[in-house]
């Protein structure tokens, strides 16, 4: 299938029409009828609209999985098996800083050393504090919880 054999294919299993889809993105009422592919910059603008943000592009450009993602939710993310890189990094940032710690106490390091990577924790600590508070407030829209 061409680009635009796609997009059509695309808007016809979510229920909408060339000239609906024309419309909505502001394009001529002839682009989908002229030439099969789509330049970036219109696959880009098609793809940031909240109508069509579903397309899935690994679809579109690759033929690889469904056309159209599932959305998810912040219920769909917790339900997801809980991501642990996060946890590893910061065991591993610990590990290191006892070793540190203990080099510091035997005089072996230099203490910028070990202040360094307390500021990596402790950036670290305020991004996954900023996702959780994230988390929490899409939670809160999901069930309307003021």
């Amino acid at each position: 299938m061409t680009e635009k054999e796609k997009l059509l294919a695309y808007l016809k299993a979510k229920g909408i029409n060339k000239s609906q889809f024309c419309r909505t993105m502001g394009f001529s009422a002839r682009f989908l009828d002229v030439g099969e592919s789509l330049n970036v910059s219109k696959l880009i603008q098609i793809k940031k609209h909240p109508q069509f943000s579903d397309l899935n592009i690994e679809w579109f450009l690759e033929d690889k999985g469904e056309m159209i993602l599932r959305p998810t939710t912040p219920l769909d993310q917790l339900r997801e098996e809980p991501q642990s890189g996060n946890d590893v990094y910061i065991n591993e940032l610990l590990k290191k800083a006892r070793l540190m710690r203990e080099e510091l106490e035997k005089g072996e390091l230099d203490p910028r050393e070990l202040m360094g990577l307390f500021n990596t924790l402790l950036d670290k600590y305020a991004r996954l504090s900023d996702q959780l508070q994230k988390l929490t407030q899409a939670l809160r829209n999901t069930f309307y919880i003021k």
